[in-house]
């Protein structure tokens, strides 16, 4: 596997791409690594809550534009996925301070991009975000040639909302314990044939997925290998 250092950014995203990352930039000016960083200590401080799951980490733009371009351009083009404006829904597992939902809407023209998390206040600090990227609609539209998706955020837990909808999941799951990534396998069953999944260092413990590739990239703490898995068709109930 090959290292992709930050350094790196234009190569990951292109002209086009490095358009849209400069969208998303502006849309989380206001709300750097730090922000997320402290909202969610804060909130598992005064929650009392220590599960590694908890633990905040982010994407590095590029490394997530380019994991989504994989999919578009090569390994959804004949599964269907990621191939026309307004079709593909997007979920975020564990969507911390809004950033990879809100990354997905200025990548791609899905339907909608949906970020579910278990920390409320974290969800209030999205839903500021989120606010951010509808002010900046007319531009996304240009550049994306497409309605821009409808970003939702849920505070919730995981393993127990339905997100069967979505053609392409994420999880940031560096620090996800056996016990979490064993409940998303299993409710990432209920996800359409050809569907993908993307996760961080560890893979979907599932015979349902196969991982089509795997990359590592550089985010908010350091290197991360990116796993995309893909639904199968003979599914194992």
């Amino acid at each position: 596997m090959a290292r992709v250092e930050l350094s790196d950014d234009e190569d990951l995203v292109g002209p086009e791409g490095a358009k849209r990352q400069a969208v998303y930039e502006s849309i989380f000016g206001a709300f750097p690594t730090h922000h997320g960083k402290s909202v969610s200590r804060k909130a598992r401080d005064e929650q009392g809550l220590s599960a590694s799951a908890l633990v905040y980490g982010e994407i590095a733009y590029p490394s997530f534009f380019a994991t989504l371009e994989k999919i578009r351009t090569k390994y959804g083009v004949d599964k269907g996925v990621m191939q026309r404006p307004g079709v593909d829904i997007f979920y975020d597992l564990g969507s911390g301070a809004g950033k990879p939902p809100i990354a997905a809407a200025t990548a791609f023209p899905f339907k909608k991009c949906v970020g579910i998390e278990y920390l409320g206040p974290l969800v209030d600090a999205s839903k500021d975000a989120q606010r951010e990227y509808e002010a900046r609609s007319d531009d996304l539209r240009k550049l994306l040639d497409s309605t821009p998706a409808r970003v939702e955020f849920v505070e919730g837990d995981v393993a127990s909302l339905d997100w069967s909808d979505a053609t392409v999941c994420f999880a940031n799951s560096t620090c996800f314990d056996d016990d979490l990534m064993d409940a998303i396998a299993t409710a990432a069953r209920s996800l359409p044939d050809n569907a993908f999944f993307i996760t961080l260092t560890k893979k979907l413990p599932s015979p349902s997925f196969a991982v089509v590739d795997s990359e590592v990239y550089q985010m908010s703490w350091g290197g991360a290998t990116v796993f995309i898995h893909q639904k199968l068709h003979d599914d194992h109930h």
